[in-house]
C-alpha cells in the first residue's frame, strides 16, 4: 500500500511542476503588463495562483 502512496504523491509534483512549468510561460507576460511588476513577483504570482 505505501508504494502506491509513494507513486501517487511523485505523480502529483511531477503534474504541479509541469503545469507550474507551462502557466509560467503563456500567464507571466500579461501579470507582469497588467500590475506592473518584475519577473520575480509575477513568477510566485502565477505559481500561487496555480
Amino acid at each position: 500500500m505505501n508504494k502506491w502512496i509513494t507513486e501517487f504523491v511523485l505523480y502529483a509534483v511531477y503534474m504541479i511542476f509541469g503545469a507550474a512549468w507551462a502557466t509560467t510561460g503563456a500567464v507571466m507576460p500579461q501579470i507582469m503588463a497588467d500590475f506592473n511588476i518584475d519577473v520575480s513577483h509575477a513568477a510566485l504570482m502565477s505559481n500561487v495562483i496555480l
